[in-house]
């Protein structure tokens, strides 16, 4: 199916879900007009609302993102961010983002559909709908609230995560995806039960992970693999572990072609790409602050 027009602006469902037909009833019929439904999510990014809702005919909860300019920001901050949203489609690239890591079996939230609403002539919203996903907490959350002293099982948890995030970003590197937005955020965690669990009960071997926050989802271009990998670490540079962290995320995705000198790139990457002289002048005083954990 390709894009289809409406009233009010274009929308994109998907043909291979059962209830296809509904999303286009409620999108036509703008029934997405009535937030009563719609529950608020935590966002930290303005540009975007986040509404969780069940519908009824596909006997789901769902999530949809609107973009839209907030009326509270400044006239000029409104009018940059209206030029970049006529730059680009944030929705439809929300909505391919999430069907390229689908279609690549990096696991993350079931793209629905995608559409864009103007309200006048001087604002376009868009809309991009996926299946909530079944999580607790996101990584970062998860970390902020034990750090101190953790539990034994809150240790273990977390460094299952670290492992995990490593296995789905190889994965997704190794299919030349690459994701401008990996940072622990963007990184929702599902324990089954809603708690950590003990490594020797059954299937408790790890905290499931899905990857989310798709608008910024690529094919790599440079498939040389020696540039293609150091292109991949600027990828993880924003993947906010402490020190120690980051060595172990760094030996888990590499495997056994870890070597030293890919984890002191990826701290080159985290320094705003290879500010090489704050850098060695950190080295030479024997620390460099901009390294340790935020």
């Amino acid at each position: 199916m390709s894009e289809q027009s409406y009233r009010f602006g274009v929308y994109w469902v998907r043909d291979d879900i059962p209830y296809a037909e509904s999303v286009r009833k409620f999108i036509e019929q703008f029934d997405f007009r009535d937030r009563t439904q719609f529950e608020p999510l935590q966002t930290t990014n303005r540009r975007n609302k986040l509404f969780a809702f069940y519908f009824a005919p596909a006997d789901r909860r769902m999530v949809v993102k609107i973009s839209s300019v907030d009326p509270d920001l400044s006239r000029r901050r409104r009018a940059a961010l209206f030029m970049t949203s006529l730059a680009k489609n944030y929705p439809r690239a929300s909505f391919a983002g999430a069907r390229i890591l689908e279609q690549a079996g990096i696991p993350g939230a079931t793209a629905v559909a995608y559409w864009t609403f103007r309200p006048d002539f001087r604002r376009m919203d868009g809309y991009y709908l996926y299946e909530e996903v079944p999580a607790q907490t996101s990584v970062y959350r998860f970390r902020e609230s034990v750090r101190g002293e953790p539990s034994a099982l809150e240790r273990h948890a977390y460094e299952r995560m670290i492992d995990e995030i490593a296995d789905i970003t190889r994965n997704m590197h190794d299919q030349g995806i690459r994701h401008g937005a990996l940072e622990l955020g963007n990184f929702l965690v599902d324990f089954g039960n809603g708690t950590p669990r003990p490594a020797d009960e059954a299937d408790a071997d790890g905290p499931k992970l899905y990857l989310i926050d798709t608008d910024r989802v690529s094919r790599a271009r440079i498939r040389q693999p020696f540039f293609k990998r150091v292109l991949d670490f600027n990828c993880l540079r924003r993947l906010d572990f402490d020190r120690e962290g980051r060595r172990v995320f760094v030996q888990r995705y590499l495997g056994p072609d870890y070597s030293p000198g890919w984890w002191r790139l990826l701290e080159l990457w985290r320094i705003r790409r290879f500010r090489l002289k704050k850098w060695l002048r950190g080295e030479l005083r024997g620390s460099n602050s901009r390294l340790q954990p935020r």
